[in-house]
């Protein structure tokens, strides 16, 4: 819609436009070089580069391809195990021991055999 002509002393000229209610705008002079600001590429900063970079690569990051296929199959048992797992795995096993339910064991009460009643002492 926007038309651009060159005027007689040799700077560009966007020409005037028609607003939907009918008013004319103004012509627009513009500089030699000028580049409108809808086309000026946004700023990245080095960071948001690198974490493009890093992004890109497909798979979890950290991942070591090369040593998944020659550990596949293994337990998790191949390293030992530190000071806070051992902890952790007691603490495990002392949570499994306390939920685990109770022997069940049969009480059997004999009534006892009362006979007939017995006669209080006399004083002497």
């Amino acid at each position: 819609m926007d038309t651009t002509y060159t005027a007689s002393d040799g700077s560009t000229v966007i020409a005037a436009t028609r607003r939907p209610d009918g008013t004319w705008r103004k012509e627009r002079r513009v500089k030699a070089g000028y580049t409108p600001q809808e086309e000026v590429p946004l700023y990245e900063s080095k960071g948001k580069k690198i974490a493009d970079a890093q992004s890109s690569k497909s798979g979890v990051p950290g991942w070591d391809d090369s040593a998944a296929s020659v550990t596949v199959g293994a337990s998790k048992t191949d390293k030992p195990m530190s000071a806070s797992q051992k902890k952790n795995e007691k603490r495990k096993q002392k949570k499994q021991a306390q939920n685990k339910p109770l022997p069940q064991t049969v009480i059997t009460i004999e009534e006892p055999d009362l006979g007939a009643p017995s006669q209080p002492k006399k004083k002497s």
